[in-house]
C-alpha cells in the first residue's frame, strides 16, 4: 500500500521522540517519575496521532456501514402547511373574518430490489470496517512491539553504563594500588602505564 509507507515512518519518528524523552527524564534527576514500560505503552496509546487516526478511519467506517444499512429501510416523510387569514374589513350577517386552510402530506418509499446494490453495498462497507478495525489493532501492535524493543534498548544501555562505572571505580582504585606498589618498588613504570 503505497499509503501505509509514510504512516509507518511518521509513527516510527513519534515512537523515537517519545522514547528519546523518557530517556531523558530517566537519565535526569532521581525525583522525577521513573516510567515503566506499561506508562510508556499506555501514554503512545492514548496520544499517537497515527493510531488516532487509525481509530477515527475505523469510526468512519462504521458509519458508512450504518448508513448503507439505513438504506435498505423505508423511508417516511410528512409535510404541514398551515395558514390562518383575518379580514376585518368584510361586512354581513353570515361572513366570517377569519379563515384558515391547511394542507398536510405523507410520503413513503422503499426500494424493493435495485439489482442487489443496496445490499452489495452493505456488504462492502461491512468489509471496509473490518479492514480499518484490523488496520487500527496492526498500528496499535506495531506502537507497543516498537516502544517495548526501544524501552528493553533503554534498560540494558542503563545497565551497561552501571558496569562501566563499577569497571572505572575497579580500574581506578587498581591504579591507586599500583602507585603504592611503585612507590615500594614491586612494580615497574611501564606496568603502571599499562594499569593506567
Amino acid at each position: 500500500d503505497l499509503h501505509s509507507f509514510p504512516t509507518r515512518r511518521s509513527s516510527d519518528l513519534e515512537i523515537k521522540g517519545i522514547v528519546i524523552l523518557m530517556a531523558m527524564a530517566s537519565i535526569s534527576a532521581h525525583a522525577q517519575k521513573q516510567w515503566t514500560l506499561k506508562d510508556c505503552i499506555d501514554y503512545a496509546m492514548k496520544n499517537n496521532i497515527t493510531l488516532k487516526q487509525a481509530v477515527l478511519k475505523k469510526e468512519s467506517a462504521t458509519e458508512d456501514r450504518k448508513q448503507s444499512e439505513a438504506a435498505l429501510l423505508p423511508s417516511l416523510t410528512a409535510t404541514t402547511n398551515q395558514s390562518l387569514g383575518y379580514s376585518p374589513w368584510m361586512e354581513g350577517v353570515n361572513v366570517k373574518k377569519g379563515s384558515y386552510s391547511g394542507t398536510y402530506g405523507i410520503n413513503a418509499q422503499w426500494t424493493v430490489w435495485n439489482g442487489g446494490q443496496n445490499r452489495n453495498t452493505v456488504k462492502s462497507n461491512e468489509l471496509a470496517e473490518q479492514q480499518a478495525e484490523l488496520s487500527a489493532q496492526e498500528t496499535a501492535n506495531s506502537i507497543q512491539e516498537r516502544i517495548a524493543q526501544l524501552y528493553v534498548q533503554i534498560l540494558y544501555m542503563n545497565e551497561a553504563i552501571e558496569v562501566n562505572r563499577q569497571s572505572l571505580e575497579a580500574s581506578k582504585k587498581n591504579e591507586e594500588r599500583g602507585k603504592t606498589m611503585l612507590e615500594v618498588g614491586k612494580m615497574s613504570k611501564a606496568d603502571l602505564a599499562q594499569l593506567t
